[in-house]
């Protein structure tokens, strides 16, 4: 999770460690990792991949938002 993002969201380092938990991929993304993506697909070996929405969310979309369930544990409580 980059400061930005820990800032504008203000998250401390506990609440960030909560949310990257519920990410099956193991954490948020860093911005290196979607370069590598942004560059593969425009490389030749995705050319086949046309109109297409690709989710880059480490899994979330699998197991439900991890703010949903942050939220969801705080209201639990």
């Amino acid at each position: 999770m980059t400061d930005n993002v820990k800032q504008n969201l203000m998250i401390d380092e506990n609440t960030a460690k909560m949310f990257e938990d519920y990410i099956p991929a193991g954490g948020v993304t860093t911005p290196e990792k979607m370069a590598q993506q942004v560059l593969y697909l425009c490389s030749p070996a995705a050319d086949v991949i046309t109109g297409d929405m690709l989710i880059a969310d480490g899994g979330q979309w699998l197991v439900g938002n991890a703010f949903y369930q942050m939220g969801k544990r705080f209201l639990d409580d």
